[in-house]
């Protein structure tokens, strides 16, 4: 008699396919017509491992917007770090790293119903701010030290610019399947940090990193 031996993946592999998975499937199906045996099945393991790396279905959500967010964050600090670039530069390369997947955040945000799922949108800024609001102080004061910004109050500044650009693009994200409207916003956030930060009108150029 042969006996099969199961193969254990690493935790941190197994989590990650589970999270791929599901994603795929709230992609394809939607969030309410996914269930955790559709995901299971899709990945090839019992209930009782899926529930080992997720209290509920829901907690995936949060998993998948935390690891997206992380992959950003190496992004941004690639860029932070970058000695070749100057704060404006810095700037234009940070931005396009945040929202040049606006539009594509318009179909997660639908599936996953943030919106309507209050810890879920809390939970989702948190980590958001917590990332990246120091990442783009760091690029602000570097641009005030090299005398490239000009603003007097730059960490009460970069605080507004921030959450309110952040939420500027959330609450326009139904409309950004239209590309013109998509440019169109991007062009006021361009204008509004040339304002905000002393730039000359032209000198952002985020549409043309992106």
């Amino acid at each position: 008699m042969v006996t099969l031996l199961r193969i254990s993946k690493d935790p941190a592999e197994r989590k990650n396919e589970i999270i791929d998975a599901a994603e795929r499937l709230f992609m394809e199906d939607g969030f309410d017509n996914t269930t955790v045996g559709d995901i299971v099945n899709e990945v090839g393991i019992a209930k009782g491992t899926f529930y080992y790396h997720f209290a509920t279905k829901e907690s995936i959500i949060v998993a998948i917007v935390e690891r997206r967010l992380n992959k950003g964050q190496k992004k941004a600090e690639t860029v932070l770090n970058d000695k070749e670039l100057n704060a404006v530069e810095k700037m234009e390369r940070v931005m396009k790293i945040l929202f040049l997947k606006a539009p594509e955040d318009k179909k997660i945000f639908h599936y996953f119903d943030l919106d309507s799922n209050a810890k879920i949108h809390q939970k989702r800024d948190e980590l958001f701010h917590k990332i990246f609001k120091d990442i783009i102080l760091q690029i602000v004061e570097e641009g005030v030290q090299d005398e490239l910004f000009k603003c007097e109050y730059y960490q009460e500044i970069t605080e507004i610019i921030f959450i309110g650009i952040d939420r500027f693009m959330h609450i326009n994200l139904k409309n950004f399947q239209n590309k013109g409207v998509f440019n169109e916003k991007i062009k006021a956030i361009e204008e509004l940090l040339e304002r905000v930060l002393g730039l000359d009108k032209g000198v952002l150029k985020i549409l043309e990193s992106i």
